[in-house]
């Protein structure tokens, strides 16, 4: 049976007021009902499915004290601290930082080592970019010869480049260097490091989708798939679901906008099309950067919001329901990027303070919820903006999370298990959703990793759980 397209599943009435454009957010509460059935079972959630990305730039090894740098990658720090918390997962290191000459790892391949130390420490594999600008095939292999020797048990893909159907506006390419062009010296590179390593497994192309470029015959993603099919392990894209659409207005409009059921759906169909893609060509399909929204000046404050990070957890469970084979979280250069889930920074005085941003809350619900195989579930309200994710998490248990992506409605919602269960344990996400605060389980995350949620508990009633959501929140289920 052909398995149902994501964005089908998720169409929906729209019969929200709609004044010049924007969605208006209403304020009545509703009443939603979630049926699970889990004896229909979808698309099962691979491990590691979760991942962070970094720039290549970020692995250095100073010994300039002087110049006063923390080093991302060194075991104990915050950021070591966080992921810690979460599940095993895959860090992707690539960037547009890493196709530059401040790329050091790419001269000096020792560089590498303590990120090898960090992974193996926190249990998680690396998926490494070569540097592609400037052209050099051969200088790639010391680099894949020192992870190799050091670290193959933790190298998963290699990739070449990032983004690079935009690097003729960044003077990385001469005018006129297209697709054709990126094809050939992307089989050069293939061609050496199949030589020397016939044994590694490359992804691409590393570039961002949308719907022109994933469904056009001219478009650089299709054009490169078709024509290096035979060569790739997986086809890897970047994923941001407003790269079509900047905010604009205020924040609560623009907000409203992000989180709005249409965003969702034009979200669903770049999914539907890259898997698409993907599944014409017999190759998986990795999501190897993602974050709220494109890398803009403008947008920076409405990405470090509660209100996005809740729309960023939304959009991973809907990358691995529909099949993602994985999605890693862009944090950006040396984790100042305005959209990092954990940064650490503040060099200039000497002082390196953690803060932890609402998207590492939601990152560590997607996590704790452990989704093993999602099951179906259908709502009696689809014009609301109140979604349900159910799956059986890895411990064998039924769960189910929540997302209320209103900022301003709540809802109670009833939710029927599809099956008798004494009880269920719960713990909500919540924040002000124009807040760069947020709790999970009622605890803030310490830069030490200390983090003691506190669990709550519902009993069924005539076989349902009810639930009272208020704006803007998600709640996770693990029923008992």
């Amino acid at each position: 049976m052909e398995k149902p397209r994501l964005q089908t599943v998720l169409c929906t009435i729209l019969v929200s007021c709609v004044a010049a454009g924007n969605i208006v957010c209403l304020a009545d509460p509703s009443e939603v009902l979630f049926t699970v059935d889990p004896s229909r079972m979808g698309v099962a959630v691979p491990s590691r499915f979760l991942g962070l990305s970094f720039e290549p730039a970020d692995v250095i090894r100073d010994p300039n004290i002087l110049k006063n740098r923390p080093q991302i990658f060194t075991i104990g720090n915050c950021l070591h601290n966080y992921m810690k918390l979460l599940q095993p997962g895959h860090m992707r290191i690539g960037g547009l930082l890493g196709d530059s000459p401040r790329n050091s790892s790419a001269n000096d391949p020792t560089h590498i080592g303590p990120l090898l130390d960090f992974a193996r420490d926190i249990d998680w594999i690396i998926d490494w970019t070569l540097r592609f600008a400037p052209y050099e095939p051969e200088a790639a292999v010391p680099t894949i010869e020192y992870i190799l020797r050091h670290g193959a048990d933790l190298l998963r893909f290699v990739a070449v480049g990032t983004e690079p159907e935009n690097y003729v506006g960044q003077l990385r390419r001469p005018e006129g260097w297209g697709k054709e062009e990126h094809v050939r010296e992307f089989s050069e590179y293939v061609g050496v490091l199949r030589r020397t390593f016939p044994s590694l497994r490359l992804y691409g192309p590393n570039m961002v989708g949308n719907r022109e470029r994933l469904r056009s015959s001219q478009g650089w993603i299709r054009f490169f798939a078709t024509a290096q099919a035979s060569q790739l392990d997986a086809l890897a894209v970047h994923l941001y679901p407003l790269d079509w659409s900047l905010p604009t207005g205020d924040l609560r409009s623009s907000l409203c906008d992000l989180l709005s059921l249409e965003t969702r759906m034009a979200t669903a169909q770049v999914i539907d099309d890259v898997l698409d893609l993907g599944r014409a060509l017999r190759l998986p399909v990795y999501v190897s950067e993602t974050n709220a929204g494109p890398d803009t000046n403008p947008a920076a404050g409405y990405f470090r919001t509660f209100a996005s990070a809740l729309n960023m957890l939304d959009n991973l469970f809907l990358m691995a329901r529909a099949g993602i084979q994985g999605a890693a979280i862009h944090v950006g250069g040396k984790t100042w990027w305005h959209m990092a889930p954990v940064q650490m920074g503040d060099w200039g005085k000497g002082q390196y303070p953690c803060m932890i941003r609402p998207l590492a809350y939601s990152m560590l619900l997607f996590s704790v919820s452990n989704p093993g195989h999602f099951v179906h579930s259908e709502s009696n309200q689809r014009d609301m903006n109140v979604h349900c994710h159910a799956f059986m998490n890895r411990d064998g248990q039924l769960s189910v999370v929540l997302i209320n992506k209103d900022i301003d409605r709540g809802f109670n919602v009833a939710v029927d298990p599809g099956q008798a269960h004494r009880s269920a344990s719960t713990l909500i996400l919540e924040g002000a959703w124009r807040s760069e605060e947020a709790r999970l389980g009622g605890a803030t995350i310490a830069s030490t990793g200390e983090w003691e949620p506190v669990w709550g508990r519902l009993e069924p009633t005539d076989g349902r759980l009810l639930v009272s959501m208020e704006a803007a929140t998600a709640i996770l289920l693990v029923f008992e």
